[in-house]
């Protein structure tokens, strides 16, 4: 096998593996924590996760300069401004990052007589996390430009593991169950950062080149727009919610999101791979079209896979709450919509990849505009007509399917002219949600609540027998092998 190509495999593999036990101990972790906690203390846990999820996007795109244009000075040889541009960014990420933990430490002191005590002090410990998950998001990013993929993948996947087993060993250590899980976090992230750092023996030293700032920002900061566009869509709700129903109401809606989110990380693997093709590939012909076979394909293959995913597990976690869970029984219809809601979002992130691929930022930008003004409206709409919980979460599925549309649309206007055949992809791509749609709407009016493990174990039999269909025609229709072939080519193809 070619070494390029068997590279390029083995890479992707490990992302995989590395993301299928972040998913999976993800679920598991956030199962745990939402039992121990109880849906009260679950909904501060749910709001600290909020805030963390903003943090890597304080840098002003110095990260995502970084990660742009050292490729490119590597490739040039400039081996010496890598190292200043490496040096530079550590030293500038440093520094926002001390800023932001004296602001929130400060905070917490200013504000500490507007809310409990737990929430003052678990703020505070939240300041002292962010300063060391600042730190593992640097690492991170530059041992993937480094290709440590190996190392990358064991950071990633670890972090979960490790998270887990810590907090298990807290909550049976300390009293305050939040503030375990908060120091678990940071123990854990001191953990794979040491170990980062030990691996690698990077000389990381204090610099502030001013023109290699400026061309990081330069470069990054459109690019962090599009990311924090991307963490407001998936966030405002549980700000809604927050805001409107209470701390009880955000811990059953917090456990629903956690669900969701988890089980979308698994299809991230492929845009990870193909974003930097993608890249390459423009770069070589300056034609988008020349990308189109690492876009809507793999995103067929993740329509139907997320089809079948979220279909199965909203099958399978009404039972499991009601049985383990069964403090978070009133937010299983959320936890059901939000499974839902989850498809589009990772049905979109290759078509999201693309456009950015293609210098088309403006058009991601438009759609999560729309996006969220739309989650914003609905879910204010909701809350006020009494619908609670269940309501902002189809307003925010409405909104996911209308920011997924809208960006699969931009991206089919690169391949296609006529607006019947971007509506016929379009209707192809999102086919096998609506045939799992149907098959599970049909099991609640057949079925209902039902708590019987054999009716239950029938119904993942036979979304199996559907697994098996879609199997079959994806293969004629796609044919996997030269799919992977055209997907693992070397970039000179």
């Amino acid at each position: 096998m070619n070494t390029q190509r068997h590279k390029i495999i083995t890479d992707s593999a490990k992302m995989f593996f590395a993301n299928v036990v972040t998913a999976v101990t993800g679920i598991v972790r956030g199962i745990v924590i939402a039992g121990v906690l109880g849906p009260n203390n679950y909904g501060i846990w749910s709001i600290f996760n909020v805030i963390m999820s903003y943090v890597p996007y304080t840098h002003f795109g110095l990260l995502d300069g970084m990660t742009k244009q050292i490729p490119l000075l590597k490739g040039k040889g400039s081996f010496e401004h890598v190292k200043v541009m490496r040096d530079t960014a550590w030293s500038a990420l440093m520094v926002i990052t001390l800023v932001i933990t004296v602001v929130m430490l400060s905070g917490s002191f200013i504000f500490q007589n507007r809310f409990s005590n737990e929430v003052v002090v678990g703020f505070r410990i939240l300041a002292c996390l962010i300063f060391f998950f600042q730190i593992f998001i640097f690492l991170t990013s530059y041992i993937r430009l480094d290709d440590h993929f190996s190392l990358l993948s064991i950071s990633m996947g670890g972090q979960t593991v490790i998270s887990l087993v810590l907090m298990l060993i807290l909550f049976n250590t300390l009293s305050n169950k939040l503030y375990a899980a908060l120091l678990a976090l940071i123990v854990t992230y001191l953990i794979i950062n040491a170990g980062i750092l030990l691996t690698t023996k990077y000389d990381l030293k204090l610099k502030f080149d001013l023109s290699a700032i400026r061309s990081m920002v330069f470069s990054g900061l459109p690019i962090v727009i599009i990311c924090i566009g991307n963490v407001l869509i998936l966030s405002i709700d549980r700000w809604v919610v927050a805001g409107s129903l209470g701390r009880q109401e955000l811990g059953f809606y917090g456990f629903a999101f956690t669900i969701s989110n988890f089980l979308s990380l698994l299809p991230t693997s492929i845009s990870f791979t193909l974003y930097t093709k993608m890249l390459h590939r423009y770069g070589q012909t300056n034609d988008p079209r020349s990308s189109e076979k690492f876009v809507y394909l793999p995103s067929l293959v993740v329509s139907y896979f997320m089809s079948l995913a979220c279909v199965a597990t909203a099958v399978v976690m009404p039972v499991f709450i009601r049985f383990a869970l069964p403090a978070y029984a009133k937010g299983i219809d959320t936890v059901v919509v939000l499974l839902m809601a989850g498809y589009f979002i990772s049905t979109v992130s290759l078509f999201g990849n693309f456009l950015i691929s293609v210098d088309k930022v403006r058009q991601v930008f438009i759609a999560q505009v729309v996006a969220i003004l739309l989650n914003l409206a609905i879910n204010i709409t909701v809350v006020r007509l009494g619908y609670g919980i269940k309501g902002v979460a189809f307003g925010t599925g409405f909104s996911y399917l209308i920011y997924a549309t809208l960006v699969i649309f931009f991206t089919q206007l690169n391949f296609h002219s006529k607006f019947k055949d971007i509506f016929l992809k379009i209707v192809e791509l999102y086919l096998p949600f609506i045939i799992m749609l149907a098959v599970f709407l049909i099991f609640k009016s057949v079925y209902g609540e039902n708590d019987n493990i054999l009716i239950v174990g029938l119904q993942v039999l036979i979304i199996s027998g559907f697994a098996i269909l879609f199997m079959v025609f994806l293969n004629k229709k796609i044919n996997f092998s030269e799919l992977l072939k055209g997907v693992f080519a070397k970039n000179s193809d």
